[in-house]
């Protein structure tokens, strides 16, 4: 998903430096007093400069996609590993092999690591957005 999102950001960005290397060239022949736009080209200025500022917004939003994809991906990573080792306690708990003090030690521990799982969940965000 993150290399899809990379290709359209790529894509739109290389269409965005196209509409505005367009522009720029438009606005040069102009200003060194080349022949006047006619109604048409003018028209097509005008449609490339309004695509050039929404590809801008398309942009930012994508932007801001890869950055919540990056931390969702971390806090998952996180919780996952946390989840490994829960599952390794209680395997441990469920076996019976231990006495009753190494079996608290271990749901004390499982607890803890319940309580992180938590913690993550509650401060990985963006902007502000669990």
């Amino acid at each position: 998903m993150n290399n899809n999102i990379s290709s359209l950001y790529t894509t739109l960005q290389d269409g965005v430096n196209d509409v505005q290397s367009r522009i720029a060239k438009t606005s040069n022949e102009l200003a060194s007093g080349k022949q006047p736009l006619s109604k048409q080209d003018a028209s097509v200025v005008a449609r490339l400069s309004n695509m050039a500022l929404s590809q801008s917004g398309i942009k930012a939003n994508i932007s801001n996609a890869n950055s919540l994809i990056d931390v969702s991906q971390t806090g998952l990573s996180s919780v996952a590993a946390i989840f490994t080792e829960m599952k390794g306690l209680a395997i441990q708990i469920s076996d019976g092999l231990s006495n009753e003090a190494d079996q608290a030690s271990l749901l004390n521990t499982f607890r803890q690591l319940s309580s992180q799982v938590d913690g993550i969940a509650a401060t990985t965000n963006i902007n502000g957005n669990n």
